[in-house]
C-alpha cells in the first residue's frame, strides 16, 4: 500500500507544470520530488534488501513464532 501511494505521488509530481513555478518553488519542488522517488528499505546483514512488505512478513512470522513458544511454555 505504501509503495502504491508513493508511486501515485511521483506520478502526480510529474503532471505538475513545474516550469511555470517561481524559482524558489522550483527548488522546493525538486527537493520534494527527489524525496518522493527515493525507495526506503532495510538491508539484512548489509547484503539483502528487505522492502517494507518483506519486513512486515518477517515481523508477522516472528510474532507468530513467539506466540507458539509462549503457549508451549505454559
Amino acid at each position: 500500500m505504501i509503495k502504491i501511494k508513493s508511486e501515485k505521488l511521483s506520478e502526480a509530481f510529474y503532471e505538475v507544470n513545474w516550469y511555470e513555478l517561481s524559482l524558489k518553488d522550483q527548488k522546493a519542488f525538486l527537493v520534494i520530488l527527489g524525496t518522493a522517488q527515493r525507495q526506503y528499505g532495510l538491508k539484512a546483514a548489509g547484503m539483502y534488501v528487505v522492502d517494507i512488505y518483506a519486513f512486515f512478513q518477517i515481523t508477522k512470522a516472528a510474532f507468530s513464532y513467539c506466540a507458539i513458544l509462549f503457549a508451549l511454555s505454559k
